[in-house]
């Protein structure tokens, strides 16, 4: 009986600490330094540039647009 609630306790701490980590890892503060992934072929607005994969801030209007490939 005493190994099973031991088995109990330890069960109750592995909980709580993968409860943590998830919550913890989940916090995303959107900085000016955050950044996302845009993947498609897309052009800046004057059509002069452009790429599979661009790498853009969250914040501001957007710099490049599919709409904008000629």
């Amino acid at each position: 009986m005493e190994s099973y609630l031991e088995g109990e306790k330890k069960m109750k701490a592995i909980a709580i600490i993968l409860f943590v980590i998830v919550t913890a890892c989940s916090y995303n503060p959107k900085t000016a330094d955050t950044y996302k992934i845009l993947l498609g072929k897309k052009c800046t607005q004057d059509s002069k540039k452009f790429s599979y994969i661009w790498f853009h801030t969250v914040y501001g209007e957007k710099q490049v647009k599919k709409e904008w490939c000629k």
